[in-house]
């Protein structure tokens, strides 16, 4: 079963989340006890508080609080304690609080997170990991801040922001004292 939404649905302007993402006046809203088998593909934006057992594809924003088992895709993703079995991408941002279970690849130019993901992660700028987060799995990123707190189990690599400058052009080191005493070229780590 494949559920091919072109617009309607909520009133005009309904706030989608806390994230203070707003539809165009047209979205979805799957309520909890709404249990849909098969793809669901739209334009509009989407509201998901129900279960999806197929993939969710949406051209606007999703915010998803129930559970997907199948493939998300949106211009933004917000996971407020949602529960997803499958592969998570946007060309925009995913966000996910720290109720939020992620068995899958991400992908994103930015992703905020506070919950778990077991699967990799692919982000074109930034990732930002709160004291929550948990990824089992291997990481690249333009650029990465971890909270102190936050678990990674796995590879990571952090490729630098294109539209920076390297960080040689951006700090000049002057002599030895700004080095750790140990690493300072010509010492043997005890100072001498």
């Amino acid at each position: 079963m494949a559920v091919d939404h072109k617009g309607g649905g909520s009133t005009p302007g309904e706030q989608l989340g806390r994230s203070g993402l707003v539809g165009t006046g047209e979205g979805s809203v799957l309520v909890a006890d709404v249990l849909i088998e098969g793809t669901v593909h739209t334009s509009s934006p989407v509201r998901l508080m129900g279960c999806i057992k197929g993939d969710l594809l949406t051209e606007s924003q999703v915010v998803i609080g129930g559970s997907v088992e199948g493939n998300v895709s949106g211009r933004e993703v917000l996971l407020a304690g949602a529960s997803i079995r499958g592969d998570v991408r946007t060309a925009g941002m995913i966000r996910m609080d720290r109720e939020t279970e992620v068995t899958g690849d991400l992908s994103a130019q930015r992703i905020e997170m506070s919950g778990s993901v077991e699967g990799s992660l692919l982000v074109e700028k930034t990732l930002l990991m709160g004291r929550t987060a948990s990824v089992q799995g291997d990481i690249s990123a333009g650029a990465v801040s971890i909270a102190e707190g936050a678990a990674l189990k796995g590879r990571l690599e952090v490729r630098g922001l294109a539209d920076e400058p390297a960080p040689s052009q951006q700090t000049e080191i002057v002599g030895s004292e700004e080095l750790p005493e140990e690493a300072a070229p010509g010492t043997d780590g005890r100072g001498e």
